[in-house]
């Protein structure tokens, strides 16, 4: 019994042990619930980290190594307590070959070693590598969430922009393009029930004292829908059928920025005159860090099947001048000289193009062309373009306000951590701005850990939260 227990039984405790060790390193606690989505696993990591040092500068770099460095040689502890067992497993057969190998016994053991090691190394390679796929990296490549494998990609343009550079979907092939999700959009090409033109909006509003109020919603992605199962779960379709009294006017194409929504209210509130403009606030990809001008005919984004989405406005690190946009063509084939492996000519590029991990260790050894990516808080790009949406509004005589989306990383967020955070980027706007009460949205409430966007139960959850803030707002309104 004593020989079971010190060859088997605790071998294999201690394995569990040491795993689930490294599994509390790999995840934020917060992560572990009931049901666990694999792209919550993928995501805790990165999570954990960035969210918790934020503020910090040079910290989150070295904690990562620590972390990783813990993480690496636990999981390598686990393994080798794994191969043990199965070697205690295999001692009879052991002990009978054992003569055999007697006058070997010191090249056996370093072979034993040597394959041991190798199984180690594999494992975590391949851990990692997983980890790196299932959060959007591809081999070769150094962004997530785009693949510059194709030489030439077929790019089918349903974004489109106008003489000011305004995005939005090409009406004509829309009906034609393959979307996660059904949806309509307007002859302006926005996802929205009916066309944004005076006739129109003003004879669903009516006249006199039965006239619905005239609301403008402007954002991105979350507004135009993305995350939920079909159209009618999206959150500005249920306010909309929560609301027959008013006639919402939902100006969101996915990408968008502030420059963006400044460029709807420009166009939009002149011409339907509503009585109140929302700009629906991601608060983890709307704040700028650097202003942009708009120029004629050049979408801001562009999706390209089999690629990933990029942005066609290149950042002035890169490119040395600010400011500078071509066309989605142009766009990729810079970005695919500077951002993958594919154009490199060296022996090393070769080799490290065949998985994530080897692509992401190239581009740490030898890196790419970089920019910062984390607004400063001198950065007044986001301000600026929310105070012409103010100044736009008051000169219409429109009520203004912000809604602020938030993601599961702020579920515990009160007034004072929002201040904290996002002061800065509202300066005297602050006080227009809602955000959400504490856990509003969490993890269970999006359809992915890693951009946040809602599945229908935060879709629902949010419709009901902008419901009572427009509600609040129309009262605090009627009694001033």
């Amino acid at each position: 019994m004593k020989r079971i227990l010190n060859n088997v039984i605790y071998p294999v405790l201690f394995t569990v042990l040491i795993l689930t060790v490294a599994l509390m390193l790999f995840l934020p606690l917060a992560k572990i619930q009931i049901s666990l989505h694999l792209q919550q696993i993928i995501a805790g990591e990165q999570s954990l980290f960035l969210f918790w040092l934020r503020d910090t500068k040079n910290i989150f770099h070295h904690t990562y190594i620590v972390h990783a460095v813990l993480f690496y040689l636990f999981a390598a502890l686990g393994m080798v307590c794994v191969f043990r067992v199965s070697i205690c497993s295999l001692k009879p057969l052991w002990i009978k070959a054992q003569p055999l190998i007697a006058k070997e016994k010191n090249l056996f053991t370093k072979l034993l070693f040597f394959i041991c090691f190798v199984l180690v190394i594999v494992g975590v390679l391949l851990i990692k590598e997983n980890q790196f796929t299932k959060q959007g990296y591809f081999p070769g490549s150094y962004f997530k969430g785009v693949d510059f494998a194709k030489t030439d990609p077929v790019i089918t343009h349903e974004l489109i922009a106008d003489e000011t550079g305004m995005t939005f979907y090409d009406y004509d092939s829309f009906p034609n393009a393959k979307f996660p999700i059904e949806f309509m959009v307007n002859k302006l090409g926005f996802p929205n029930a009916f066309n944004f033109d005076t006739r129109t909006v003003d004879s669903l509003s009516g006249i006199d004292t039965s006239r619905k109020k005239k609301i403008l919603f402007v954002g991105d992605s979350f507004l135009e829908g993305l995350g939920a199962s079909r159209f009618s779960k999206c959150f500005i379709e249920i306010y909309r059928k929560e609301n027959p009294n008013q006639v919402v006017c939902a100006a969101g194409i996915h990408g968008s920025d502030p420059v963006q929504y400044r460029q709807f209210a420009q166009k939009f509130i002149p011409e339907l005159k509503p009585d109140e403009v929302c700009v629906l606030f991601c608060g983890w990809n709307d704040i700028m860090n650097e202003d942009r001008e708009p120029l004629p005919y050049i979408p801001q984004y562009t999706d390209i099947p089999g690629v990933g989405v990029i942005n066609n406005y290149l950042p002035a690190a890169l490119t040395g001048k600010p400011n500078l946009a071509f066309p989605p063509e142009k766009t990729y084939r810079i970005y695919r000289k500077h951002y993958s492996l594919f154009e490199k000519s060296d022996v090393w590029a070769k080799l490290a193009q065949q998985s994530c991990v080897t692509t992401q260790l190239y581009f740490n050894a030898c890196p790419a062309v970089n920019y910062t990516t984390t607004p400063t808080q001198d950065s007044l790009a986001t301000y600026h373009s929310l105070q012409k949406i103010k100044a736009l509004a008051d000169s219409a005589g429109t009520n203004f306000s912000i809604v602020f989306i938030s993601t599961p990383e702020m579920k515990n967020f009160g007034t004072k951590e929002y201040e904290q955070n996002y002061r800065w980027v509202f300066k005297d706007l602050w006080s227009y701005v809602h955000f959400p009460p504490k856990g509003l949205i969490t993890e269970q409430d999006c359809s992915s850990a890693i951009d946040y966007h809602f599945n229908d139960g935060g879709q629902m959850k949010f419709a009901k939260f902008l419901d009572a803030t427009m509600q609040a707002k129309a009262k605090t309104s009627t009694s001033e």
